[in-house]
């Protein structure tokens, strides 16, 4: 069931946050984990965790997977991160999205 709203952009998220970096679309994914931690610019990313299973083995997302949205916060609102790679500096993952914010990949 949804709002009828814009998918993916419910009133009600119930977003979880992880710290990463942000990088261009064509940034090359080699080169983006080897940048030193000290050189990133590291900023909390958003994402819209997933619930799967049913009672009593429910679980919730730790961290991204393709289908979910990622945003950023930005004068007190999330904006969707489009056409980009973040990187996880807590998982050491990329998260490829689309032009709607969409996790399209994870490398």
């Amino acid at each position: 069931m949804t709002s009828g709203s814009i998918p993916g952009n419910d009133p009600a998220l119930g977003l979880k946050e992880f710290k990463a970096s942000k990088h261009p679309l064509g940034a090359s994914n080699t080169n983006i984990v080897n940048i030193n931690l000290a050189d990133r610019e590291v900023k909390g990313v958003f994402f819209n965790p997933l619930i799967s299973g049913s009672h009593p083995t429910k679980a919730v997302q730790t961290f991204p997977s393709g289908s979910n949205y990622l945003y950023e916060e930005e004068n007190s609102r999330f904006i969707r991160i489009v056409n980009s790679k973040v990187f996880s500096v807590e998982k050491g993952e990329i998260y490829t999205t689309d032009e709607l914010g969409v996790v399209t990949s994870v490398t």
